[in-house]
């Protein structure tokens, strides 16, 4: 699995193997050029993700359009554990919200949660770094990494509050997970349509 290390950019045997467990066969000369260019990526950000393999194969890959939406959220904390009531509107309900309710150690792990819940993904946290704002009131931005169903991904929110900046940085990524599976599906299918 490529994640937060450098070590799949250490063979183009490791990087072909990455491809391939997440749908693509790819001409040796594209493996080569991307070999390179995630050789020097490694290099300055010290980390690979999947999205970032994603991202050589399809431009705009990380302007991925926001389907899911946060429409509520509401925690709850205090000498219990935390709880979260999320809605979200997504892409598959049509103008409707889906919600969860759901308890974690803390207010951001209630609701991630809730957040699994309602899209009916593998979600695993591998990261997150809310940035502290210089006034009260500045929205503060949070970075997170995350595994959803196997793909490592980024995502980035921002907000007053730290959990729902969290929550906003979970459905980034979430958004581009999606992206990935609809982009996946158009490459094997026009893989499929080639050999026809």
């Amino acid at each position: 699995m490529i994640d937060v290390d450098t070590s799949m950019v250490g063979s183009r045997d490791s990087l072909e193997r990455r491809y391939r467990e997440l749908g693509y066969e790819l001409p040796e000369d594209t493996l080569a050029k991307f070999f390179l260019e995630l050789d020097a990526l490694a290099d300055k950000n010290g980390a690979i993700l999947d999205e970032d393999l994603l991202a050589l194969l399809h431009v705009g890959f990380h302007d991925a359009p926001e389907h899911y939406r946060l429409t509520y959220l509401q925690v709850r904390t205090g000498t219990t554990p935390a709880e979260a009531d999320v809605r979200l509107s997504g892409p598959w309900w049509g103008r409707g919200e889906r919600g969860a309710t759901a308890s974690g150690s803390g207010p951001v792990a209630a609701a991630f949660s809730a957040i699994g819940t309602i899209v009916g993904r593998r979600v695993e946290v591998l990261s997150l770094a809310p940035s502290i704002t210089s006034g009260r009131d500045d929205p503060g931005r949070v970075l997170l990494r995350a595994r959803i169903d196997g793909k490592s991904l980024s995502g980035h929110g921002s907000s007053a509050d730290v959990v729902e900046g969290s929550v906003r940085a979970l459905l980034h990524a979430l958004n581009k997970a999606d992206l990935a599976d609809r982009l996946e599906g158009e490459w094997l299918n026009s893989m499929c349509l080639w050999g026809v």
